[in-house]
């Protein structure tokens, strides 16, 4: 395992750490066909405080509402929506009913109809994490008003609450936050109980880079992905670590060269009061000319996709988010990092023609000249 994490090949991971494989392989065969194989018997105790078990009379609606959970995890689908009907005719404000809705409607692909049930079961105050965690993974998805924001916050903190070792509802609550730049130490924290709690979820360590560069820790976040491309193993991984280290990277060297070319604010100053070397005259510094001029951290917005248009390789295209409309550019849209939340793409994905209309998640960077289009960074395309 250590060998296949440093990105050995598997089989030859396999021959250094067993050496010869057809030994290996013969070995196991005799081992599994031996007639007898060896035991111990250990006594335990096997004691039961009947005291310790409270009972609890359950109505018809409750008892249906746990049969139809059960059913649809074992893939009972219409058995279980038939207990679920019956249960919510009875009872409409049954909460498990409206949970294990929101699962049967997730797991066929109907996610505006998710999350409905999701929203439903957490207005009646749930009490699973998942109910809370589905709502906001799946409202993230797509714009959010304001007050839509405040319930998806909301939400994701509840179930870090009921469930303080689910990473998954930690890293959301991570991304919400980093992707509106606000609470971000917060941010950064709950980014890192993801990663304690599941070290080896390359997704979580590419989440909180983000967060580190909006903090404007660049550097920190190149160890972070230095970190997360030891632990990449499928080629997707690999692919989506180098993408977002070459980005953290850059916005490393942006941020260092804007450092050096800066006027310093302490320079001794010219009798004209700009700044110049000591005993000087003249010699007023100035940046030399650069259309694009990134001078903060890289942001993120959610939306749907609009007015794409390519030429050549450059490409425009402009996110609606709500009332906010933000045009994108890029000089290089083979250079865009693009990703897929939620499913698995039919083909090759051609940026000319299947971006229009889709809803997305942008991650981009302003221009210090206001009249140029803020550059488009990565695109993370959503159902």
């Amino acid at each position: 395992m250590d060998l296949l994490a440093d990105k050995t090949e598997p089989l030859k991971a396999a021959n250094a750490a067993f050496g010869d494989l057809n030994e290996l392989e013969e070995a196991l065969k005799r081992y599994v066909q031996q007639p007898a194989f060896p035991y111990r018997k250990d006594m335990i105790s096997t004691e039961v405080d009947d005291s310790a078990f409270k009972a609890q009379v359950l109505t018809s609606p409750q008892a249906d509402a746990l049969r139809a959970d059960f059913l649809a995890y074992t893939q009972r689908e219409n058995d279980a929506r038939a207990l679920l009907d019956r249960a919510l005719k009875e009872d409409p404000n049954n909460v498990s009913a409206h949970e294990t809705m929101g699962f049967l409607a997730f797991q066929q692909g109907h996610i505006d109809e998710a999350k409905k049930w999701y929203a439903q079961a957490v207005e009646r105050d749930s009490q699973s994490y998942l109910a809370y965690y589905y709502f906001s993974a799946i409202a993230m998805q797509g714009a959010l008003t304001p007050a839509e924001e405040t319930q998806v916050e909301a939400s994701l903190q509840r179930a870090t609450q009921l469930n303080p070792s689910f990473a998954p509802a930690f890293d959301r609550l991570a991304v919400f936050w980093g992707m509106r730049h606000k609470n971000l130490e917060q941010a950064r924290m709950a980014g890192l109980a993801a990663i304690s709690l599941d070290p080896g979820n390359v997704g979580y360590r590419v989440n909180e880079a983000n967060v580190l560069m909006a903090m404007e820790q660049g550097e920190r976040a190149v160890q972070v992905l230095e970190a997360a491309a030891k632990l990449a193993k499928t080629p997707q991984e690999v692919q989506w670590v180098d993408h977002a280290l070459a980005a953290a990277r850059d916005y490393v060297a942006v941020e260092q060269r804007a450092a050096q070319e800066e006027p310093r604010l302490d320079a001794p100053k010219t009798a004209s009061g700009q700044p110049g070397s000591a005993g000087t005259e003249a010699a007023v510094p100035h940046l030399a000319h650069r259309d694009f001029v990134p001078p903060g951290p890289h942001r993120f917005l959610t939306g749907v996709l609009k007015d794409v248009h390519c030429d050549s390789s450059h490409l425009d295209l402009a996110v609606h988010a709500g009332t906010k409309t933000l045009a994108l550019h890029s000089d290089d849209y083979y250079k865009i990092h693009f990703s897929m939340l939620g499913f698995t793409p039919s083909g090759d994905l051609k940026p000319c023609t299947d971006l229009e209309g889709r809803p997305a998640k942008v991650e981009y960077v302003e221009s210090a000249d206001k009249s140029e289009s803020a550059h488009l960074v990565s695109v993370e395309l959503h159902q």
